[in-house]
Formats: structure tokens, sequence, C-alpha cells
């Protein structure tokens, strides 16, 4: 879940995933654009309405990876 807590609209992030394995090691790293975890009928130039929040759901297939734990890092272009 993303929350805007600001007053004003704010734009999407990026979202740079990383799965690590048992030892925090990274096993793979990606970064999502708002254009691909946002629904369709989401406008990302729209941005997160003040005071509101967005689910987001990303499904990923890492069965050959066997992770253990990820970092999520939020940014901005």
């Amino acid at each position: 879940i993303l929350h805007n807590r600001a007053t004003h609209a704010q734009s999407y992030p990026d979202l740079e995933l990383t799965l690590t394995d048992t030892s925090d090691e990274a096993l793979a790293r990606r970064t999502f654009t708002p254009d691909e975890y946002l629904r369709p009928e989401q406008d990302a130039k729209q941005g997160i309405p003040a005071s509101e929040e967005i689910a987001i759901e990303l499904y990923l297939d890492t069965e050959d990876l066997k992770p253990a734990g990820y970092r999520l890092l939020l940014s901005y272009s």
C-alpha cells in the first residue's frame, strides 16, 4: 500500500524490488515503473491523490530463485 499523507497529489514512484537469499544477498533486482504496476484504469499522470492510499499487487514467478526475503526502494524520476 502506498499512502499519500500530503495535502496535494504526489507522483507515483518507481519501485525497485530486490529479492534476497537467507544471507540477505541479492538474487534478483528489477525496477517497476508506474505504468507497469498500476491497474489499467489508473492514470499515472494524475498521481496519488491527496490523503489517499493505493494498493499495489505484483505477481512474480520466483520458483527458480527461491528467495527468502526482499527489499523495496521507492524512487522518483
